[in-house]
């Protein structure tokens, strides 16, 4: 696992999000160094010399893609028509593949005949991972929906290196944040499960 120092933080790229990229999708470029590892994705180091290091670049909430891939995804999980989900998943496969107008083959369409739901599903999150990387919180909405739907096993999870596995120590009642503690004692809030009022 690579570690990349930023400012005063280690940022860390694992290696299974690493290997979800083909070496000339155009998306890896611009999310990662290829060289480091260290994270490109909406990072404009010049903007601010350290040792702020701001970035300039408006925060990405939601994104089309992400509508496109929240879609196929609802679609699948629905039942719905599993053609119309590897669509909506190829529409973003294609406008990556046209990025910066490079034209290029990568990263390929996938075959709309496939009818596996289990394939279909892996596409999905994979495409989610690779065009959302880095970006906002969506690795942990997706983790957060797969484990509420019993698809992962979050406290067995080790984020594609096994020797992580014991350093998060995720237990079920971190499935959501606790309340500040300022909002509890103002109202009365009863805080969540398994944190500390």
């Amino acid at each position: 696992m690579e570690k990349i120092d930023f400012g005063r933080s280690t940022l860390v790229s694992t290696p299974d999000l690493q290997a979800l990229f083909d070496l000339n999708d155009p998306r890896l470029a611009e999310s990662l160094d290829t060289a480091t590892l260290a994270i490109r994705k909406y990072v404009n180091r010049a903007a601010s010399p350290p040792p702020f290091l701001n970035d300039y670049n408006n925060a990405r909430i939601l994104r089309y893609a992400d509508i496109l891939l929240m879609k196929a995804w609802a679609i699948h999980a629905s039942g719905g028509d599993l053609s119309e989900s590897i669509r909506l998943v190829n529409e973003v496969r294609t406008r990556a593949r046209d990025f910066g107008g490079v034209g290029s083959s990568v990263p390929a369409n996938y075959p709309e005949t496939e009818s596996d739901a289990s394939v279909i599903l892996n596409w999905i999150l994979n495409e989610r991972r690779m065009e959302l990387a880095f970006e906002a919180a969506h690795r942990w909405v997706d983790m957060r929906i797969l484990f509420l739907t019993g698809q992962l096993d979050l406290p067995g999870y080790d984020f594609g290196d096994p020797t992580l596995i014991n350093l998060y120590q995720f237990q079920s009642h971190h499935i959501n944040f606790p309340f500040p503690r300022e909002e509890v004692n103002a109202t009365g809030l009863r805080q969540n499960s398994g944190y500390v009022d």
